[in-house]
């Protein structure tokens, strides 16, 4: 966590937000940098896979059926699940 910000720190800030804000031009360079930046690479966990150079379409998915792990609950389950479990006291 940074450290207290000081004053001449402050005043900088406040004259940078003033300048770029009364500038429209500016203010859309300077938006449009911020969004560069943030979206200049994506999130580790969000790659989306890319085709092979061999080509292909992708991951294949298995010819096996969905095992009970992969089946969802139907919401009859679900809800009779609900009823049958007793409520305890406030």
């Amino acid at each position: 966590m940074p450290g207290p910000v000081s004053d001449v720190e402050l005043e900088v800030e406040v004259a940078f937000a003033e300048l770029v804000l009364a500038d429209d031009d500016l203010l859309q360079a300077e938006f449009d940098e911020l969004v560069a930046a943030v979206l200049a690479e994506p999130p580790p966990g969000d790659r989306v896979p890319r085709p092979s150079r061999r080509g292909g379409s992708g991951p294949q998915r298995s010819s096996r059926p969905p095992t009970p792990s992969h089946v969802r609950p139907r919401p009859a389950a679900r809800v009779s699940r609900r009823r049958n479990r007793e409520r305890s006291p406030p």
